[in-house]
């Protein structure tokens, strides 16, 4: 998802240099690239790790001005991780939305984003949860939105970096008819 400091260690490292995490095969395409570079010396540099990413373990490349061909690399360096949901309680609540609940898990991060599916997938239709306070990386809360349909549906938790970083919890909440 991003945001997390790295310190890289190595040799002929020259200022100038980009660091990019593989998404696939080889330093060009495709890649994600890194901020806040920071040559510290020719055996050290320091970075943020940019978003956007798939979860999984990659390759991370360091490349010297002058382009691909001084590229180094370190094989499977590099883990990108997708978040987890494990528990989500209470697992109903009414359609008028309102219901406080707790999100159990691993890997969530500030700013994380809580959506209710009312259909297939995170993004369309979804009903979004509202004060959604990420309390630890293993633990959110948050308040169930309102205008929903009745319905068995995926919860689901979107990391900052987006689409590619959600985790589904399937079948995990239940809207039930509003209260009279």
């Amino acid at each position: 998802p991003g945001g997390t400091l790295v310190t890289i260690m190595g040799s002929d490292f020259q200022p100038g240099a980009v660091v990019r995490v593989a998404q696939g095969r080889g330093p060009s395409n495709p890649t994600v690239q890194a901020t806040d570079v920071q040559v510290v010396s020719s055996t050290t540099i320091t970075a943020t790790t940019g978003g956007g990413a798939q979860a999984g373990t990659f390759n991370l490349y360091v490349v010297n001005p002058g382009g691909d061909p001084n590229a180094s690399s370190s094989s499977d360096f590099f883990t990108y991780t997708r978040p987890v949901i494990s528990r989500v309680s209470p697992d109903g609540g009414d359609t008028g939305g309102g219901t406080p609940i707790t999100i159990t898990g691993s890997d969530f991060q500030t700013r994380a984003v809580v959506k209710i599916a009312q259909g297939r997938g995170p993004n369309n239709p979804t009903v979004p949860a509202t004060d959604v306070n990420v309390v630890s990386s293993t633990e959110i809360t948050a308040t169930t939105g309102g205008g929903a349909k009745p319905g068995t549906f995926n919860l689901y938790v979107v990391n900052p970096s987006g689409a590619l970083n959600v985790s589904a919890a399937s079948d995990f909440f239940s809207y039930g008819q509003p209260a009279v």
